[in-house]
């Protein structure tokens, strides 16, 4: 089944909780058995709101997901800084913004700005986007 609005929330809040142990400079560190513990605790906490149990691999399949859907959304946006900006269809949501602020500025590449600053600068992480 489709991941509900709820659970698509612990996912963003605690990949972004785990992001240096899974993507940021910790990831070197981390051992490919740790990082499967990190996804299968993510995913513990999922099913914790739940009746359908979901294993750390489709959450991580999950956020996979969301990060290709939503660059393929930015990269979709005229890089142009002029202009009224994105149309209405390609307005961005509040879960890809918070994704936007969790990937940080690496994920928009030199030439595209994101689309927009986050309410809280303290969603900017520093680190740069790898892979």
């Amino acid at each position: 089944p489709r991941f509900s609005f709820e659970e698509n929330q612990i996912l963003i809040r605690e990949v972004r909780a785990h992001y240096p142990q899974l993507y940021g400079a910790q990831s070197r560190r981390v051992s490919v058995a740790e990082r499967r513990r990190v996804w299968d605790g993510i995913a513990a906490k999922i099913n914790g709101i739940t009746s359908w149990k979901r294993t750390g691999q489709e959450v991580q399949k999950r956020w996979n997901d969301f990060k290709r859907r939503t660059k393929e959304k930015l990269a979709r946006v005229p890089h142009s800084t002029q202009g009224a900006g994105p149309a209405a269809e390609d307005a961005f949501s509040a879960e890809e913004e918070t994704i936007f602020a969790i990937l940080g500025p690496g994920v928009a590449g030199p030439s595209c700005p994101l689309p927009s600053s986050p309410q809280d600068p303290g969603l900017w992480p520093e680190m740069v986007l790898s892979g």
